[in-house]
């Protein structure tokens, strides 16, 4: 009954309105493209793309051309079949500097660097397909001290979580290969948006229940209610942290 299940990946696109697995939907992509220059002719890779929409929303406004890669080879397969004009790629990211070797201007990922199992190994990979000063924009979900001992913690799928620790996180990048420029706190942003997503849950209770199976609706309103209480504690917040490849 988890949410990175299809069913549970579908079911969190229906209530974010597009195929999108990060918080703060087309609202947080906007404000992660301030800090970056829209030019169509760059190349840019959606490290964790998921379903896609990340992906095609980017593309769609004329900003880089936009390459994919998740591990996930049916959400691959998706955001293939519904977002046809962008190249999707199903491996792990850590093939991603063996596949695509200094090709990209611009890396980016939206809650997805907090999943990897080795990040290390992750941002290295990264590097190797990074042009020198390449900027890799990480916008993810923060330890703000105490996460680990937060019941949402115990969720099933949320005990391989690694959130970031922004004190310790400028010398894992420039041990893998990149200089910390800068980082945007958004722990309020995120509170705002997971009640967002929670009211959204509440809403469509009935109607979601009448598409996807009771058991998992009821899974997923539990599971982001315990996201949001944990973000209200203070455990876990958001941010966006900014680094340019070491050339």
């Amino acid at each position: 009954m988890r949410m990175n299940h299809p069913d549970g990946k579908r079911l969190l696109a229906t209530v974010r309105d597009g195929d999108y697995a990060h918080a703060g939907e087309e609202e947080a992509i906007h404000l992660l493209w301030e800090r970056l220059p829209k030019i169509p002719h760059q190349s840019c890779l959606d490290a964790g793309c998921g379903r896609g929409g990340t992906a095609a929303f980017v593309q769609s406004h004329g900003w880089p051309t936009v390459t994919g890669i998740d591990i996930d080879a049916e959400s691959i397969a998706e955001a293939s079949a519904r977002h046809p004009g962008i190249p999707f790629h199903a491996f792990d990211i850590a093939q991603a500097g063996v596949r695509f070797p200094e090709t990209f201007d611009i890396i980016y990922a939206f809650n997805a660097f907090y999943a990897f199992p080795d990040q290390s190994t992750a941002l290295q990979s990264l590097a190797e397909a990074a042009r020198p000063q390449a900027e890799l924009c990480l916008f993810d979900y923060v330890n703000r001290g105490g996460f680990f001992d937060d019941p949402f913690a115990r969720f099933p799928e949320s005990v391989l979580w690694q959130p970031i620790n922004l004190d310790v996180f400028p010398a894992q990048l420039e041990a893998s290969g990149w200089k910390m420029t800068g980082r945007l706190l958004l722990h309020d942003a995120y509170r705002r948006w997971y009640e967002n997503l929670c009211g959204r849950f509440t809403a469509r209770r009935e109607t979601l229940r009448a598409e996807f199976s009771a058991d998992l609706v009821e899974y997923a309103i539990g599971y982001y209610r315990a996201m949001l209480t944990a973000i209200e504690n203070g455990a876990l917040g958001g941010a966006i942290v900014f680094a340019e490849r070491v050339a």
